[in-house]
């Protein structure tokens, strides 16, 4: 409707994260998660990681931001180094090089009408908190 012409193509999982770590994709549809473990946006967002073995799989590279970042990873008082995370995320999101869907809680389940388990079976919460985001106003 928009006039965006895509052949999607399902891959399987190795085949699929060869050619992301490869960078020949145009458009993929991942999912990053760390449960509660402090976060680190080098890996990711930094322009020294947009090369093998490095997960800054869109070639995501800001002089301003790679310099936020090492300063947040340098800054061990958590009060101070969150102000910095959250500019570097802001700054992110302004550029919008991925498509980002947040879920806080994820629920997987399994279904067959042969069983009729008709609600989810298995529920899994990360624990989670987006505490690098500004809260909701």
């Amino acid at each position: 409707k928009v006039g965006i012409d895509m052949q999607m193509q399902l891959l399987e999982w190795n085949a699929l994260l060869k050619s992301v770590q490869e960078r020949k994709f145009d458009a993929a549809a991942l999912a990053w998660g760390g449960g509660s473990v402090e976060t680190d946006p080098k890996q990711i967002w930094h322009s020294s990681m947009d090369t093998k073995g490095g997960s800054n799989y869109v070639g995501f590279n800001r002089p301003d931001v790679d310099k936020l970042i090492e300063e947040a990873r340098a800054e061990l008082d958590n009060k101070k180094r969150v102000p910095i995370l959250r500019k570097v995320y802001k700054m992110i999101a302004e550029d919008v090089p991925y498509s980002f869907w947040f879920n806080d809680k994820f629920v997987l389940y399994a279904r067959s009408n042969r069983i009729k388990a008709p609600k989810p079976t298995l529920k899994y919460e990360t624990g989670v908190h987006w505490w690098w985001a500004e809260p909701a106003k």
